[in-house]
């Protein structure tokens, strides 16, 4: 998806078991970058929204917005072969990378609540987006 600089200004990915169930996420969660770019450094190129992944300290993997980046890209392919970054596959490696070399901003919870963690203090009726992760043999 980095590779597509120059074909999207902005993209939106999200996991296909990530269900929006009340509105479109889109034009909010978008102005996201928006917010990032504000904070960033001024040599920042490149920036990522994405939920809390609780009890890990990195991000969710199941909603990303970010500015595609060929630089970034090459960067993160690199990366990809070091096994730290390997644990919990695009999401350790992703948010390693925004930490240190990019600008990550996390987006409210309500765009992506999982079924454990943090539901108890979120309340359903404001929930935009479920992530239902289901283990199968």
């Amino acid at each position: 998806m980095w590779k597509l600089e120059g074909v999207y200004d902005e993209i939106l990915y999200q996991d296909s078991d990530l269900f929006f169930l009340k509105e479109s996420p889109v034009e909010p969660v978008f102005g996201f970058l928006n917010k990032a770019a504000a904070r960033a450094p001024e040599n920042a190129t490149s920036y990522i929204g994405a939920v809390y992944d609780c009890g890990l300290d990195m991000f969710n993997g199941g909603m990303m917005v970010f500015k595609p980046s060929l630089f970034h890209y090459e960067k993160l392919s690199k990366l990809a072969n070091v096994p730290p970054y390997q644990d919990f596959m695009e999401q350790s490696l992703i948010s390693y990378y925004y930490k240190k070399f990019g600008t990550l901003e996390y987006l409210p919870d309500k765009y992506n609540i999982m079924p454990y963690g943090r539901l108890e203090k979120f309340p359903a009726l404001d929930t935009i987006g479920f992530h239902q992760v289901r283990n199968s043999l």
